[in-house]
């Protein structure tokens, strides 16, 4: 009887030792919000920085097409009395002809905005995706997910979220 006793009791004792030391079979997860992670992270205030710079630029080059097409207007509207039908022709050719150039610029000028938005907070993006999976391996995470606005992910205690942590990290690298 008293073999049984300890042998029973070495076996419990064997089985709360296993269940203590044994690997969770819970997997470890968190979460970021998204949108925020994306509007704090410095990589993507640089890049819409550039995108601004670029922006502008193109918008001046623009400015400049529509100062040149409104100028040869004026000129057009106020001088059309005094000139002979072939000047009047001439100016009314130029003045389509810059009509033209500043539709033609203006619809490049919108291709290129767009591929160039893509490439800049593409890019920023990829970072952020790449550096949140190095994190969450880094840290134990197997889970990660990401809050949207439309609502992906509907409820999570905020003992989950990691969006700080990840954003003072990701801060961190992007300025080494």
């Amino acid at each position: 009887m008293k073999t049984l006793y300890i042998t029973n009791l070495i076996i419990l004792v064997g089985i709360i030792g296993y269940l203590a030391w044994k690997p969770s079979l819970t997997p470890t997860i968190a979460y970021v919000r998204s949108a925020y992670l994306v509007e704090k992270y410095l990589g993507v205030k640089e890049a819409q920085r550039n995108y601004q710079k670029k922006l502008a630029s193109w918008q001046i080059n623009a400015d400049t097409l529509q100062h040149k097409l409104e100028a040869t207007l004026k000129f057009y509207q106020t001088q059309q009395a005094t000139l002979n039908e072939a000047q009047r022709k001439q100016l009314r050719v130029e003045v389509q002809r810059r009509r033209a150039d500043l539709d033609r610029y203006q619809l490049n000028m919108q291709t290129k905005a767009k591929e160039e938005e893509d490439r800049l907070f593409g890019g920023a993006l990829k970072q952020i995706n790449s550096f949140v999976e190095q994190y969450a391996k880094s840290q134990g995470y197997e889970i990660v997910l990401g809050t949207t606005e439309t609502g992906n992910l509907m409820y999570a205690s905020h003992a989950y979220d990691i969006t700080d942590e990840v954003l003072t990290a990701l801060n961190k690298n992007y300025q080494q």
